[in-house]
């Protein structure tokens, strides 16, 4: 069944491989407008390799290797917004955004899409797993677990992190299937950036990542389904590989008052294949991805309101456009930030609370399962704490209390 599968998948990408071109991505517009600035080969150079990323699949999720709470509130447009370690998957052009020293000892993210995830997880319990699953005919069943701890400051960060990602969805009365996907990545990365132009205003990142990834992304017939057994499933599940991956990225910002700012990312450059270690099924693989986005920040001193945009996935051309569209923004005010957007077609909101040396966050946001925004949403949500040691190395912890400072005029 699995390798019947693989072969269709093979043959449908050679299909739109050969109907696909990679001409007209760079608009003659955008060309002409770019010209304004010094800057604009670096642009149009970074446009056209990235929109010339080849990447083919068959409509389905776009999964995820790696979310922000904070981004998810704001619709996952977070490219050019990103400024803490989260840098480390979203552009590590952005660690060069950041101020000080961070230790991060906690950041727990948990998700689910059950309203009633109480009843969902008594429902679940039990140890005959492939009973279970028949239990949750026609519904969509998605859980979601993230950690990562580690330190960063002003051009670099490492982290090590545990990303586990489980949806089911048994669908279909007359023809019965199964959409299994369950992934565990256990990874540590290590980014850095630098600023090219005086003024910062064009950064450019670069991350490595050494990933062992567990389980499987599979769908299952009728046949396979009237017989499967929990010695399949935790099978599945045991799979393992490893692999080495690449990300880079490149922030570009105008030097005015609202900080226009664009981004640009390409994550696992060349595609991140994991080589098997146990099981019967090669674990999937995280595809190269394309990210083009754009922020701005308008300071009203009482707080800052931080709209942005991100193309995501912009290399699969094959994909519905609004499934790749994120809108969002972000209002912050001392202490508290609140966050709405569009995921997909969907909305997305959010808070977030800073309490210094802990940050709680949470988010509601839509996932589209099939080919079209607006057909088949499933409705997600996450909160997540982080407990983050910062402190800015300027500061003279010698100084005598109450001493007076004294400064140049």
């Amino acid at each position: 069944m699995s390798l019947t599968w693989l072969l269709a998948m093979k043959s449908y990408e050679i299909s739109k491989l050969t109907k696909c071109g990679l001409d007209g991505f760079i608009s003659s517009k955008l060309v002409a407008k770019s010209r304004k600035y010094r800057w604009r080969s670096y642009y149009v150079f970074v446009l056209f390799f990235i929109f010339s990323i080849p990447n083919f699949s068959i409509a389905t999720e776009l999964f995820e290797n790696w979310t922000s709470t904070r981004a998810l509130g704001m619709g996952n447009a977070f490219s050019a917004v990103v400024d803490d370690q989260h840098a480390l998957w979203y552009n590590p052009a952005a660690l060069d955004k950041i101020h000080g020293l961070h230790l991060t000892l906690i950041d727990l993210g948990i998700g689910t899409d059950a309203q009633n995830a109480y009843q969902t997880y008594n429902d679940a319990t039990g140890s005959n797993y492939a009973t279970m699953i028949r239990n949750f005919f026609g519904k969509q069943v998605w859980v979601g677990v993230s950690d990562s701890l580690g330190f960063a400051m002003h051009d670099f960060a490492i982290a090590a992190y545990d990303y586990l990602n489980l949806s089911f969805n048994l669908h279909n009365p007359a023809y019965a299937n199964l959409n299994f996907n369950i992934t565990n990545d256990v990874g540590f990365l290590a980014g850095t950036a630098l600023s090219l132009v005086p003024g910062d205003s064009m950064r450019v990142g670069f991350t490595m990542k050494r990933i062992t990834r567990y389980g499987a992304r599979l769908p299952f017939g009728p046949s396979t389904l009237a017989t499967l057994s929990n010695t399949q499933l935790t099978q599945l599940a045991g799979n393992y590989g490893t692999g080495y991956g690449f990300d880079a990225g490149m922030l570009l910002e105008l030097p005015i008052g609202v900080h226009p700012t664009l981004s640009a990312v390409w994550h696992d450059v060349g595609q991140t294949q994991f080589t098997p270690v146990a099981g019967t099924v090669k674990p999937p693989p995280m595809d190269n991805e394309a990210v083009l986005g754009y922020s701005m920040m308008f300071d009203a001193y009482v707080f800052k309101f931080i709209p942005a945009v991100d193309f995501k996935h912009a290399n699969m051309q094959e994909e519905a456009l609004g499934k790749r569209l994120h809108f969002g923004a972000e209002f912050q005010f001392p202490g508290l930030s609140l966050r709405g957007g569009a995921n997909q077609g969907y909305y997305t909101a959010g808070v977030g609370l800073d309490l210094k040396y802990m940050k709680i966050d949470a988010a509601t946001y839509g996932v589209e399962l099939n080919t079209y925004p607006g057909q088949l949403e499933d409705r997600r949500y996450m909160v997540n704490i982080t407990i983050d040691l910062n402190f800015d190395p300027s500061i003279d912890l010698t100084r005598t209390p109450g001493a007076k400072v004294y400064q140049r005029r």
